[in-house]
């Protein structure tokens, strides 16, 4: 981290609906998600936090939402890890996003 403090200042809930953020979907009231590379830049340029940080406090809102960080491949990327596994050697690392499931609402609303 940049600094011990750091952690605090970066208000993940803020910087998600923050204009130019590059969220897919609409973050209030429905299943959204969260390309990583792009936000820890786009984070970056905002606020100047490392990846370190921003990857830690993302994952953290994400959890706390039933979400989380996910793998994403094209159906060739797939096969092509698969081939990769099976001759003993590990998959190639991938783009990631972070998903998070609609807010979940009261039981007989």
């Amino acid at each position: 981290m940049t600094a011990p403090d750091s952690q605090l200042r970066l208000d993940v809930e803020a910087l998600v609906h923050r204009a130019g953020c590059p969220v897919a979907g609409p973050v209030d009231g429905s299943d959204w998600c969260l390309p990583v590379e792009p936000f820890l830049a786009f984070a970056r340029e905002e606020g100047g936090w490392s990846a370190d940080e921003v990857r830690a406090a993302m994952d953290t809102y994400a959890i706390a939402r039933g979400g989380q960080r996910v793998p994403v491949r094209t159906a060739r990327e797939a096969m092509i890890d698969g081939v990769r596994r099976l001759a003993g050697q590990p998959p190639l690392v991938r783009r990631e996003v972070w998903m998070v499931p609609m807010p979940a609402r009261p039981v007989g609303v």
